[in-house]
């Protein structure tokens, strides 16, 4: 079913909350839980947190559980629901192996991944148990 495509609308003042974040933490994966509303294959980000790398690796990140909870907590408080999880590679923004486990337990929640290598940036998610690129459409906050 990859033929209805998905989008992730994002502000343009989070994505550079997310690369300024990449670029702080590196060569360490940096990590965010995105939050927001989701439906009709849209993924309106409306809260973007940044979370620890637990693992302070630079080629895989876990979020603690404890700031997991939290942050969960304190979205669902304002209505908003996790819709994924953001984190940065020094490599093509593609998923890696370890990146594939993870989308196998988290089926249907978007992975925003951003380059430090080439600064580009690309969204996924695992649908039916495949892969499918989502189309990131960044707002400059002046559209509804």
């Amino acid at each position: 079913m990859g033929c209805s495509m998905r989008v992730v609308e994002i502000e343009e003042k989070d994505i550079r909350k997310l690369r300024e974040e990449a670029l702080k933490a590196f060569p360490v994966e940096a990590c965010a839980l995105l939050f927001g509303k989701r439906g009709n294959g849209k993924f309106l980000v409306k809260l973007v947190r940044i979370t620890r790398n637990k693992l302070g690796s630079s080629a895989r990140f876990e979020v603690d559980a404890q700031e997991f909870y939290n942050a969960l907590k304190k979205a669902e408080g304002e209505g908003l629901e996790l819709l994924g999880f953001f984190h940065s590679h020094h490599a093509k923004p593609e998923p890696s192996q370890i990146d594939l486990q993870g989308m196998r337990l988290w089926e249907g929640y978007v992975w925003l991944i951003f380059s430090t290598l080439d600064y580009s940036m690309k969204a996924y998610l695992m649908s039916e148990s495949k892969v499918e690129e989502v189309e990131v459409r960044i707002k400059n906050g002046f559209e509804d």
